[in-house]
């Protein structure tokens, strides 16, 4: 499991997406479908449930996350016959600021 990209620097006003990368193994296991699941383990505000949801990708609209902050999501992704077998990663969202017009 993987993130393309590795992670993530934005600034508030811009999407903040990213898709995993999942790979199977070479066991001889069965391959059944892949279940996936984004959520929240820190950040500044919290990340409306909607934008954190059960596919590959993960797509946060712009003027969802505070300007200056660090976010950082996880993903479990498990197999659908055996919800015991799964792996999880975590990646960093940075938040930037945008200049000052007057």
């Amino acid at each position: 499991l993987y993130f393309q990209p590795a992670s993530v620097a934005v600034t508030r006003d811009l999407m903040a997406e990213v898709r995993a990368v999942t790979v199977f193994s070479q066991c001889t296991d069965t391959k059944s479908e892949m279940l996936f699941q984004w959520a929240q383990v820190s950040g500044p505000t919290t990340i409306p449930a909607q934008y954190l949801g059960t596919i590959s990708q993960l797509r946060i609209p712009g003027g969802t996350l505070a300007a200056a902050a660090t976010y950082v999501v996880s993903l479990t992704v498990s197999m659908s016959d055996d919800v015991s077998k799964q792996s999880s990663s975590q990646m960093v969202i940075s938040v930037g600021s945008l200049p000052l017009i007057a």
